[in-house]
């Protein structure tokens, strides 16, 4: 009947979002056990501190964009979702998203290089 066909694809459907979202806290968990893994070995010094300079100048990169931009990237890189999943969050087109990202992206290369350039 419709009703048993109808149930049966919001059942898929429902089934298809959570492995979606277990693979989404699955990546999660692997990257903070990768961050770990890296946090428990003892880096050299010099790398530290070049690990932390370079923090400084992509933060500083990341605070000159402008909101819309800085958003979708944090998104992005920080929290892992997809562009996809970063459209559904903020309830904007997915073109949008990535247009987004990719001027972010540009604006923070360009920032980068005038920072190594002055160095």
């Amino acid at each position: 009947s419709v009703r048993t066909w109808r149930m049966r694809i919001v059942h898929r459907r429902a089934i298809d979002q959570l492995r979606s979202q277990m693979v989404h806290l699955k990546r999660r968990a692997d990257g903070e056990g990768i961050v770990e893994e890296l946090a428990a070995k003892d880096p050299a010094p010099e790398s530290l501190t070049l690990a932390a300079e370079q923090s400084v100048e992509v933060r500083e990169a990341l605070g000159d964009l402008p909101d819309d931009q800085r958003k979708v990237i944090e998104l992005s890189y920080f929290s892992g979702f997809s562009q996809t999943e970063i459209a559904e969050i903020t309830g904007q087109p997915l073109g949008t998203v990535k247009g987004r990202m990719r001027l972010g992206l540009e604006k923070m290369r360009a920032h980068l290089e005038l920072e190594e350039a002055q160095a």
